[in-house]
């Protein structure tokens, strides 16, 4: 195992993840089909949400004897810049912006105080409280911390970005088939979090792979929905709508891609 994780890090890595993640579904799956009789928690998607911090920190380990799979920040500057910023396009790029082009006279029928109000961030969460709070903290040391960096060095910051997405939001696909969710619904969750993959390659790298910035990312990434909600509880769609909410949120990632020219904010050596 020490062989194969200093020679294939990142396959070790998200090998690991996976397993874990099924792993960890394994009760829930045996309830929701009748095998097994226990009562409906949450400690196995904790030990999901657990999967690609511990992979990254045993290949880690393995390949290198040491824990450090990620840094905190790089400056203060640019650790407060990015930590702003960061969010800001999230919610934008995939709330704001789609909102203004899926609906009618959206200046005047969107609820644009549901940014100032708590009630917007508040609107309740399907992962529950640890979905929503220590998902990005037990997460993102493994996807953004271990995975990203390391797949930038094999591949160029827009390939990486979108592999890491598809991966990313596959990883959820235990919790979907327990849940029941449609292939439509899967292939659109994974369209918006290879946006999102993107998105927040370009701010991580900006930041020199600052992982807080990553961390408040993926919560805003988890709070757009309630803010989405709170936005257009007024607003009357337009005609194809859904498929402006679709195709919209690639406008802003597109468009750093070709302004940056691939990098995606990637330092230069």
């Amino acid at each position: 195992m020490t062989t194969f994780a200093r020679a294939r890090p990142l396959l070790a890595f998200f090998a690991l993840t996976y397993i874990f993640v099924i792993v960890a579904f394994i009760p829930q799956a045996l309830y929701e089909f009748g095998l097994l009789r226990l009562n409906k928690f949450s400690w196995y998607a904790i030990g999901a949400l657990l999967s690609p911090a511990v992979a990254g920190l045993i290949v880690q380990w393995l390949a290198e004897h040491n824990f450090k799979v990620c840094r905190i920040y790089d400056s203060c500057r640019s650790l407060v810049t990015w930590m702003i910023l960061g969010p800001a396009l999230i919610l934008f790029s995939t709330a704001i912006l789609p909102a203004i082009l899926a609906n009618k006279d959206p200046l005047h029928s969107l609820n644009w105080r549901a940014f100032l109000s708590l009630s917007s961030y508040q609107c309740k969460y399907s992962g529950g409280l640890a979905g929503l709070l220590l998902a990005p903290i037990i997460e993102e040391p493994g996807w953004r911390g271990f995975a990203l960096p390391r797949l930038q060095t094999q591949m160029s910051p827009g390939w990486a970005s979108v592999l890491l997405g598809f991966l990313w939001a596959g990883w959820h696909l235990p919790s979907f088939l327990i849940q029941g969710l449609t292939i439509e619904g899967i292939a659109n969750y994974m369209a918006i979090v290879i946006v999102l993959s993107v998105l927040m390659t370009f701010c991580f790298n900006s930041s020199r792979f600052a992982i807080l910035v990553a961390l408040v990312m993926h919560a805003a990434v988890n709070l757009r929905g309630c803010v989405i909600q709170s936005l257009t509880s007024h607003a009357t769609p337009r005609d194809h709508g859904s498929i402006i909410w679709a195709l919209s949120p690639f406008l802003v990632p597109v468009t750093l891609t070709l302004l940056t020219r691939g990098r995606l904010g990637l330092p230069r050596l």
